[in-house]
């Protein structure tokens, strides 16, 4: 009897262990793209994608207006589905955006949306009536023209 019983103990944190090691989560897809504002690239704009049904990706353009965006978790993507798209700040004139790289958005806990991203005064180029949606198919690179 407590041989039967050692073995169901291990085979049950055995169990516990191979189900627990999966991660859960939404399926994530690499997501990238361009903003553009008046045919020029807007730099250091943040770009956020909020799901309808997950958490929300964030990104930031460069010096060409590309973005890469990032899920909720840190973890590179966004989810599966339908987005409602912000882009807020950034500038098509190089001396007009900081030198330094901006603070990172990523909440730290992944239940936890992060705030906007704001790095200046609203202007002409923030947008919060965009809308994309990730597929499992892909290619899921998206252009945005302000």
């Amino acid at each position: 009897m407590n041989r039967i019983y050692i073995y169901g103990v291990v085979f049950l944190v055995i169990g516990c262990c191979v189900t627990g090691c999966k991660e859960k989560g939404p399926d994530l897809k690499p997501v990238t793209g361009t903003v553009t504002a008046d045919g020029k690239p807007l730099i250091g704009a943040a770009v956020e994608f909020h799901s309808e049904v997950s958490s929300s990706s964030y990104g930031k353009t460069d010096e060409n207006g590309n973005f890469t965006l990032s899920y909720a978790t840190g973890k590179p993507g966004a989810a599966l589905g339908k987005h409602r798209v912000a882009i807020l700040g950034g500038s098509t004139d190089p001396s007009k955006v900081p030198s330094a790289p901006p603070a990172d958005t990523t909440p730290t806990d992944p239940d936890r949306e992060a705030p906007p991203v704001v790095d200046s005064p609203p202007s002409k180029t923030d947008n919060y009536n965009l809308s994309a949606e990730v597929t499992a198919a892909g290619p899921n690179h998206f252009e945005f023209k302000l």
